[in-house]
């Protein structure tokens, strides 16, 4: 996710000195950024050399936390999907496969290898 969503406008004057970020950056360079400053109220942001407002850190960290949940959530559904690939996957090689069922088996497998 890019930091654009996140800019607050406020006017200059911002304290000298600080890391600069771009509004095409992504949440987790803007963070690493922050981190590189030790400064953790705000930073400016600018796109194309022109001042657009700033970044909390709040906000961008609060955005991070929402992103992992969000990731961590969907990789929970892959497993859970996979899982059950598999267990099916098990079930029918457990009953004796014959043609059709050792397609599946095939089936199954390459859709498990696709979310891997």
């Amino acid at each position: 996710m890019k930091i654009k969503a996140l800019i607050e406008l406020r006017t200059p004057p911002y304290p000298k000195g600080l890391p600069e970020l771009d509004a095409d950056m992504t949440i987790y360079q803007a963070y690493d950024k922050f981190l590189k400053s030790n400064y953790f109220h705000f930073l400016p942001v600018f796109l194309n050399d022109s001042y657009c407002g700033i970044i909390a850190f709040q906000k961008l960290a609060e955005e991070i936390i929402k992103a992992y949940r969000m990731e961590r959530g969907e990789r929970f559904q892959e497993h859970k999907l996979l899982v059950q690939k598999i267990k099916k996957s098990i079930k029918l090689l457990s009953k004796g496969a014959n043609t059709d069922q050792t397609r599946e088996i095939i089936k199954l497998q390459m859709e498990m290898l696709a979310i891997l």
